[in-house]
């Protein structure tokens, strides 16, 4: 659960009402960049979703290029089905790495699954 007084101050410094903010979040639940649920206009559970992740890396990193290009470098020496800490290896936020992954996986070129915290097994990669 959110905390609604410190979201309350957050949004006053910010100029935001509740209302902006709260309008704000159900536009994104529209779009399908977060989940939240919701009653009374207060937040019980926020994420983003696949979608939401991406569309912030794709805005917000500008290395992002740069990140899937050493994905690809390492994906292309890996042995198939065996658990990588791809986030470390990488030096990069396993959330980061998945998303690349993810839309990767979009263009079918890698199929994958997420072991643990910070591990991927790779199935399959192609370029």
């Amino acid at each position: 659960m959110l905390d609604h007084v410190a979201l309350a101050r957050a949004c006053e410094a910010q100029g935001l009402t509740h209302d902006e903010w709260f309008g704000g979040l159900v536009e994104l639940r529209e779009q399908k960049l977060v989940q939240m649920r919701d009653y009374d206009e207060k937040v019980a559970l926020l994420a983003l979703t696949q979608a939401g992740l991406w569309a912030y890396v794709t805005r917000f990193r500008a290395d992002l290029a740069d990140v899937t290009e050493r994905l690809l470098d390492v994906l292309d020496g890996v042995e198939a089905n065996v658990a990588l800490p791809l986030g470390a290896d990488l030096g990069e936020s396993p959330l980061l790495v998945e998303a690349v992954l993810d839309h990767l996986a979009g263009r079918r070129m890698v199929v994958f699954s997420r072991v643990g915290a910070d591990s991927f097994r790779i199935h399959r990669f192609t370029i």
